[in-house]
């Protein structure tokens, strides 16, 4: 399956990853570890998460309180990632 990042999750992606670092070197590199631990999950098991809203999925990172929303698109050959949200703030 093919992954296509949205600009708006590459941006929260990019603000967590500074945020991270500012409040422990390496700490970035440790959650983008889990980042990409949980996109391999989702690729290759894209259906195991349940639909939430708008044919949207969500998928939680180990260690962090972010979750990663998906969809699978353009006759299942396609895995759109739209938001990399901390829980907190997604609850707002």
């Amino acid at each position: 399956m093919k992954l296509e990042i949205q600009e708006e999750a590459r941006l929260e992606l990019r603000e967590a990853l500074i945020w991270y670092e500012e409040q422990k070197t390496g700490l970035a590199s440790e959650l983008l570890f889990e980042i990409r631990k949980s996109i391999s999950e989702i690729i290759n098991f894209s259906t195991r998460n349940k639909i939430t809203f708008n044919n949207r999925r969500e998928a939680f990172v180990n260690r962090f309180p972010y979750k990663i929303v998906y969809a699978i698109e353009e006759n299942d050959s396609v895995i759109c990632v739209y938001a990399f949200f901390h829980k907190q703030k997604s609850k707002k």
